[in-house]
């Protein structure tokens, strides 16, 4: 039985991150945990708006992979996984392949006529890497392609050529949304990501963000102020041998924005790369050590945008009968150089950097489990930078039209709700999720989420996605990264765990 201390911990982030770890820490031993969330609510980048009643998931969506992921424990132990596999289930892969494929000129595609190039182009990243460093996916995709079409000269007709680079296109768009990079050219190929058995997108009943609430209610009362914003962190950057557990000593004054300040032993840093990124030279006094400060600018920290369309009746039900298993997923949309669509409805005159509309390049629009009156719709970022600031009207107008224009075989009603993201906007954010960065080096990996001054003296911590290795950018990364975060600061007082956060819920 692990026995209590006197140690202050002040836990910055009410993330999934910060939750796990300030749990683990008040149940193990160290109940005196203050958990600051400069937000109104808790759940940092997983939370959700009400669309007919239900949730739907602003941010983190979908648990990915299930065999030793504690995140499909927890939600299994709750009951709210709703099958126990999904319906088309995809084992331990990164990539899921598209349902119906439209074009640009309004023709259907059947999925068999690009499966061939997709699977190669999905291989790119099923592959482990060990020798091509820095290398990017960008690379490994073209060389991919371009080896495709040259094994295909003369077999394959102008037309179908077409639809190849516009398939080409649409899996180039799909993995820059995945990893919410702005440019496949700085995601890395050397991801050290592990792809857990299981389906890659399982979807939970009362969504991620009712995950969330459920950890968060195990927290003592008074563990979580919301509406404080942290300005500065003062450690001593002085390293000692022991831990501080009976000197009285506490090396670290956190500053909040309101001017209350709070005493700590150790302080757990969870706010994402995008803040940290943005603050760590203010944030911090001194400085974080110059190895730390390049580790997190080599991180790769992005953003990718969610629209809902909410519509009188989901008109989508006459494709059911022409899915697998009667169940319908999505519309890919293959855009033809030869056929672009003028969309009247857009009056924006910003293009992206390659001189087109936001709108250009959506790749598809899905349903949603829980919400079958909504599509959802991906973009990435320079979609979201160039359409954040419209008028709902005009861009749930613009996306009716741009379904019009691909989807010919059925009529398009227009759509009565949107419902949008603003990852964008928020400062406490600055993003969504980190990637695999090309600017990240071998000697970035060393510093990156170490403790500072040392792990000897751990005053300062760090927890969130981007510090877990082998799940980086997910959901379960991120609430491992604040358990083993809190687990290593528990050893630092002879203490072990007895209690785990699956422990602590019940159906």
């Amino acid at each position: 039985m692990a026995t209590q201390n006197d140690s202050k911990v002040v836990v910055i982030g009410a993330g999934i991150a910060g939750v796990s770890a300030a749990l683990k820490l008040v149940y193990n031993g160290i109940p005196d945990v203050t958990l600051l969330e400069a937000q109104d609510y808790i759940g940092g980048r997983v939370k959700a708006a009400m669309i007919d009643g239900s949730p739907a998931d602003l941010g983190a969506q979908f648990i990915h992979g299930r065999t030793g992921n504690p995140v499909y424990e927890i939600a299994a132990k709750l009951k709210r996984i709703p099958f126990a596999t999904s319906v088309n289930p995809v084992e331990e892969s990164l990539t899921n392949p598209g349902d119906i494929f439209y074009t640009s000129s309004g023709h259907k595609i059947e999925r068999d006529e690009v499966k061939e190039l997709m699977e190669l182009l999905s291989e790119v990243l099923e592959n482990e890497v060990t020798d091509g460093y820095g290398k990017s996916v960008q690379e490994a995709l073209e060389s991919v392609y371009s080896k495709f079409l040259s094994e295909n000269e003369g077999k394959i007709n102008p037309a179908m050529e077409e639809v190849y680079e516009a398939a080409y296109r649409w899996f180039s768009k799909y993995v820059q949304v995945d990893n919410a990079t702005d440019d496949l050219s700085q995601l890395s190929l050397d991801s050290e990501y592990v792809v857990l058995p299981g389906d890659r997108y399982t979807i939970v009943d009362n969504g991620m963000s009712g995950l969330v609430a459920t950890l968060a209610e195990q927290l003592p009362p008074g563990v979580v102020q919301l509406n404080t914003p942290v300005s500065r962190i003062d450690w001593t950057c002085e390293e000692t041998d022991n831990p501080r557990q009976s000197s009285g000593s506490k090396p670290i004054r956190v500053t909040c924005e309101n001017g209350n300040t709070i005493e700590a032993d150790h302080v757990i840093v969870t706010i994402s790369i995008g803040c940290l990124k943005a603050t760590h030279k203010t944030l911090f006094q001194p400085l974080l050590p110059a190895p730390v400060q390049e580790a997190v600018e080599h991180t790769g920290f992005g953003l990718i945008g969610k629209i809902f369309l909410q519509f009188e009746e989901p008109f989508w039900e006459d494709h059911r009968e022409s899915t697998q298993d009667n169940f319908f997923e999505s519309y890919e949309f293959l855009w033809l150089d030869s056929h672009l669509p003028t969309i009247q409805s857009d009056r924006s005159k910003r293009k992206t950097k390659s001189g087109h509309p936001w709108w250009y390049g959506i790749h598809s629009m899905e349903t949603m489990y829980m919400h079958p009156r909504v599509l959802e719709i991906f973009l990435n970022r320079e979609q979201v930078e160039l359409s954040d600031d419209l008028p709902d009207e005009e861009v749930m107008a613009v996306c009716t039209d741009v379904m019009r224009a691909f989807i010919k075989d059925i009529p398009i009603p227009d759509p009565v709700a949107i419902h949008r993201t603003n990852w964008f906007d928020n400062p406490y954010t600055r993003g969504t999720y980190s990637y695999a960065s090309t600017q990240f080096r071998n000697q970035d990996k060393k510093h990156f989420g170490r403790p500072v001054p040392s792990s000897k003296d751990p005053q300062v911590l760090f927890a969130g996605e981007a510090y877990s290795k082998e799940f980086q950018s997910t959901f379960h990364g991120a609430l491992i990264s604040g358990d083993n975060t809190a687990d290593f600061l528990l050893s630092q007082y002879g203490l072990k765990p007895h209690r785990k956060l699956i422990d602590l819920v019940s159906p």
